[in-house]
């Protein structure tokens, strides 16, 4: 596929992204317009009482992660619960591969130990 078709699917994706979210924008209009003045007025109650409470528990959550992530790592080995698993995973190991490469023409034997992964593509909002 030549890239001005590539390009025409992106904007293609785009405008269907773009479409959904009108459309969820839409919903919610509807769903406020149907619903009494009344009601609207008690979930705005609700969520003036709560949102403070939920952001206090996730300043919580997000300290308490830090804090039990840098204990797992002192700790030295995964620890699992009920519910929680925290997993330590040894440090990626990373190469100069632009130096490998050149060393590699010098040395074509170190070319057994190379693999090439599968390409990927992710999707990026501009």
């Amino acid at each position: 596929m030549d890239e001005d078709r590539l390009k025409a699917k992106l904007e293609e994706l785009f405008e269907l992204q773009v479409k959904r979210d009108v459309l969820g924008l839409d919903q919610q209009k509807l769903i406020d317009e149907a619903m009494p003045p009344e009601v609207r007025e008690a979930i705005q109650g609700i969520k003036a009482e709560i949102g403070p409470k939920m952001e206090a528990v996730s300043e919580a959550i997000a300290e308490l992660e830090q804090d039990v992530k840098a204990a797992v790592l002192a700790h030295g080995a995964s620890v699992k619960t009920e519910h929680l698993h925290a997993i330590v995973n040894k440090g990626r190991v990373r190469w100069d591969t632009r130096g490998l490469g050149g060393y590699a023409v010098a040395h074509p034997e170190i070319e057994a130990f190379r693999t090439t992964g599968k390409p990927s593509v992710s999707l990026r909002k501009r």
